[in-house]
């Protein structure tokens, strides 16, 4: 069986591929284990077929190799983002409120400095070339562990992906040790914490702004005119009342970005 099996493939399916890196050398002679953990189909793209996979990292792999001594740690981490990038992307189609009250009802285990871990991968089938396939061996079907903190967005858009038939494995292989060492080895600068603050900063006041204007233009398609519109763009001085979600206009001197919040 073959990765791009899609009808036959189940949760567990396991595939392994042996690491041939030039880049990180110290690895070769291990393996990337790759987990099935959901599939679907797009709705938008019914020729989309969707793999999610979870991946892992075994440093010296064998024919005789335990299964059952992959722990948590092996697990890849592919993206590390701050807690107010997952309501992102935003939606237009849908009112602010509900919105944001959606991806709030998803549950997140951040850590104390407000990070998110998500350890899941989307593999995209499409099309009828295939050169990734060759390269992994298909080895049975195994329940593994995955990190209790892995974040799920709520939308798949956001997933790191890839498709299956425009990369190698040895190209699949680079970008997952990219992620190796970047995230599960916190070379990323994300793990700096100055950085992570001014990213966060930066975050809060896009999103407070972007929540006012999606208010304002949802306001306008129900009753506004254009004239009505263009009056209510948005004001850095401005805030979201949290029980109305009216929006109030502070009045004095300029505000420092720090007292800038969400919500």
């Amino acid at each position: 069986m073959q990765i791009r099996d899609y009808d036959k493939l189940k949760k567990g399916d396991t595939f392994v591929g042996k690491i041939q890196n030039e880049k990180y050398k110290e690895y070769n002679g291990g393996a990337l284990i790759l987990n099935v953990c959901d599939k679907y189909i797009s709705e938008d793209f019914p020729d989309r077929k969707n793999l999610i996979v979870v991946v892992y990292l075994v440093k010296d792999y064998s024919k005789e190799f335990e299964f059952n001594k992959i722990t948590e740690k092996n697990c890849i981490c592919t993206k590390v983002i701050p807690l107010e990038d997952r309501f992102y992307p935003l939606n237009a189609l849908i009112p602010i409120d509900e919105h944001f009250k959606n991806v709030e009802n998803i549950p997140v285990y951040p850590d104390e400095d407000g990070r998110l871990f998500e350890y899941n991968y989307r593999i995209l089938i499409e099309g009828a070339k295939d050169i990734f396939s060759k390269d992994l061996e298909y080895i049975g079907n195994y329940d593994l562990p995955i990190p209790k903190n892995n974040y799920v967005p709520f939308d798949d858009k956001v997933i790191v992906s890839n498709f299956v038939d425009s990369m190698t494995f040895k190209e699949y292989t680079e970008q997952l040790l990219n992620c190796y060492e970047n995230n599960n080895k916190k070379n990323n600068d994300i793990f700096d914490i100055i950085q992570l603050s001014k990213y966060r900063k930066h975050l809060k006041k896009k999103l407070q702004e972007e929540v006012i204007f999606f208010r304002n233009l949802q306001k306008f398609e129900q009753d506004g005119s254009l004239s009505d519109f263009i009056k209510l763009k948005p004001n850095p001085n401005t805030e979201v009342d949290e029980e109305t979600g009216d929006t109030l206009t502070y009045v004095g001197p300029p505000r420092d970005e720090e007292d800038i919040n969400l919500r």
